[in-house]
């Protein structure tokens, strides 16, 4: 099947090519990541819309919707797609809302076509992508400690940001088991394996910036000027690793840039 197929030559291999960048040496600030995540999100969008052209009864039925079939309907394909965006799915034991599968389509369409202005829409430009630091907190020991690493997010017309990282390890879950509950896949692909690892140990995250003089010394980003800072907590008690602080959990340290840039040292080893 037409799906099947592209799944595998587009979609899976586009996001272990996303893996690969958001892993390697490369600085932020170079647009590798935002390009790469903005490919997978390409072939994300086409491997739903194969999906629902080749499987339409049984996503609806999996979904519990009948689509309005007249004129004066939106198309069959736009009315599954708007129910998988309200939907909410069972993934590693976790709920994710289908909204999180609407911000990657979004990303997509704006990858594409650079701004979209339809009604129903998370973002409007591309430009609402960028990528950042990660100021992550790490509280599997005491006492708390501290590394920075590259990132990607997003930030909706609502104003919210998203980690998309994040969203794009989730929703690749989430399709992979679509597609196994759809016969498609023989196997649902054990996609967290290939996420990366936050849980470091307090000697790792030394490596991943060092003060100095009062400075701080973080990874080379480029000369786009400064990167934001999305500040994420680890947690080893929930399987998605990072997470946004809870109100209860201030940051005591807080980091602006530009700072005194350094050649990429947590970068040397990829993590």
């Amino acid at each position: 099947m037409h799906t099947l197929n592209y799944f595998v030559t587009h979609t899976y291999q586009n996001y272990q090519e996303f893996q690969e960048i958001i892993k390697s040496d490369q600085p932020v600030g170079m647009d590798l990541i935002k390009a790469k995540s903005a490919t997978f999100a390409v072939s994300f969008n086409h491997t739903l819309e194969h999906l629902i052209n080749e499987k339409e009864s049984d996503i609806c039925r999996l979904c519990n919707f009948y689509p309005t079939k007249n004129s004066q309907s939106p198309t069959i394909k736009n009315q599954i797609l708007r129910r998988l965006f309200i939907t909410t799915f069972k993934y590693m034991g976790m709920e994710v809302s289908g909204s999180m599968i609407k911000i990657l389509y979004d990303v997509g369409d704006v990858s594409k076509h650079g701004t979209i202005t339809r009604k129903f829409r998370e973002i409007s430009s591309y430009a609402q992508v960028e990528e950042c630091l990660l100021l992550v907190l790490n509280q599997s020991m005491k006492p708390n400690f501290y590394s920075i690493h590259k990132g990607i997010q997003v930030k909706c017309d609502n104003g919210k940001i998203y980690n998309l990282e994040k969203v794009i390890n989730i929703c690749m879950g989430i399709l992979s088991t679509l597609l196994y509950d759809l016969q498609i896949l023989d196997s649902v692909p054990d996609i967290w394996s290939e996420c990366r690892s936050f849980d470091l140990t307090p000697a790792e995250a030394d490596r991943t910036f060092c003060i100095s003089r009062n400075i701080v010394e973080v990874p080379q980003y480029g000369d786009k000027g400064s990167p934001a800072m999305l500040k994420q907590v680890y947690d080893s008690n929930v399987p998605q690793s990072i997470r946004f602080p809870k109100k209860d959990e201030p940051f005591n340290i807080n980091i602006t840039v530009p700072v005194e840039v350094v050649a990429t040292p947590y970068l040397k080893k990829p993590r």
